[in-house]
């Protein structure tokens, strides 16, 4: 049995709720520090929660909350991030919370992960290792522009994801519609952003694992086949995929987290264009499809805790099937927006091993999601 408390921080999402699950399955129930907008947090009506405490993306806020609540146990509490805020956030005051704390980090050292959260610098880094990628060009806003250098057609997006949102991201043709989306940018007063190649690839996948200083486990690859928005947005049904099929590239992944000493969870995308792998970027934080694993008995979060309290791991850590999944939620926007039909929306699911919101052990969350909207939209 683990001990220790276990704080995740986070937004109120399905990345969230899945680690409250696979850490309540094991008899670990966690606190919550959710930032939200509102107190309407449905993450919160977990049976697995223990306490919780629902605050603004405010990092003073956050340090207070964690150092007046957690900080005297007799055993560090162990902090899991589950969005880009909280993973900067954790990053930026490692120092003095590692002190209290176990927490993920690179190499142990403060403002690691940050200087890799710019896409740019992510960019140059992974370079390094001779990993393909697609072309990426570094854009500030309000100086001199060279305009030759633009791929076209591109992905314009904020150079740090924790300062910035997925519906933020935008498509462009041409040189013309750069500059108008450019214009939205400044708007938002958004300071800088990358210029990245658009890739019409074949299928996008990800390397969803975690690292400590002794080991690196990837269960699995998960295959999206249908994402919301089109182009720019999360999964909404795909497919576990065994990672031997990828082998050769992982070890070039392996390698490279092994270079940097890259301690917690993490979530990498990549490209896949005939045949060809391009990586897209690496986000130092849980995935939110880490619960698509539970299907096959594999609990990262937990695998992790084990890891970093220096204890024999028991569970089993790679995917021995093959399975669909489902965001039945998210996809439910995709057959709203009529991107995909009814009889498809419902095969799918009936197809899907594991859904990432609907739990029969866990039911409040997702009849509260309801609510909460209902709510919402009467103010």
């Amino acid at each position: 049995m683990i001990n220790n408390d276990v704080i995740i921080i986070g937004g109120n999402h399905h990345n969230m709720l899945g680690v409250i699950r696979m850490l309540g399955e094991e008899g670990i129930h966690p606190s919550l520090i959710v930032t939200n907008q509102n107190r309407y947090a449905y993450v919160t009506k977990s049976k697995y929660v223990k306490d919780y405490d629902v605050i603004a993306e405010n990092e003073t806020e956050m340090r207070e909350i964690l150092l007046k609540k957690y900080a005297s146990s007799e055993e560090k509490p162990i902090l899991f991030p589950t969005s880009d805020f909280a993973a900067l956030f954790i990053d930026k005051n490692l120092n003095l919370l590692k002190k209290y704390f176990i927490v993920p980090s690179i190499d142990n050292k403060q403002g690691k992960i940050v200087e890799l959260m710019d896409k740019y610098r992510q960019y140059q880094f992974i370079k390094k290792f001779h990993i393909p990628m697609v072309e990426t060009k570094e854009l500030e806003i309000g100086k001199e522009m060279d305009k030759e250098k633009w791929p076209c057609p591109c992905i314009l997006k904020p150079k740090v994801s924790a300062f910035g949102k997925k519906c933020d991201i935008k498509i462009c043709n041409n040189k013309e519609e750069i500059l108008e989306a450019i214009e939205e940018f400044k708007k938002k007063e958004y300071t800088s952003l990358i210029v990245q190649e658009l890739l019409d690839y074949d299928y996008e996948c990800n390397i969803i694992g975690c690292s400590s200083q002794k080991k690196i486990i990837i269960p699995a690859i998960t295959k999206k086949i249908r994402i919301y928005p089109k182009k720019s947005g999360s999964v909404t049904f795909g497919k576990v995929v065994k990672v031997e099929k990828f082998n050769s590239y992982i070890t070039k992944i392996i390698e490279m987290l092994k270079e940097i000493n890259y301690q917690g969870l993490f979530d990498i995308e990549f490209f896949i264009k005939e045949n060809e792998i391009y990586l897209n970027e690496i986000n130092f934080r849980n995935s939110g499809n880490t619960y698509v694993f539970m299907y096959d008995h594999i609990n990262l979060p937990y695998i992790w805790v084990t890891m970093m309290k220096k204890r024999t791991i028991e569970n089993k850590i790679k995917s021995s099937q093959e399975y669909y999944f489902q965001d039945e939620m998210l996809d439910m926007k995709s057959f709203l927006h009529k991107d995909i039909g009814f009889k498809t929306l419902i095969k799918d699911w009936k197809d899907s091993k594991i859904h990432l919101l609907m739990n029969k052990h866990d039911r409040k969350p997702v009849i509260y999601k309801f609510i909460y909207a209902i709510l919402r939209r009467m103010k």
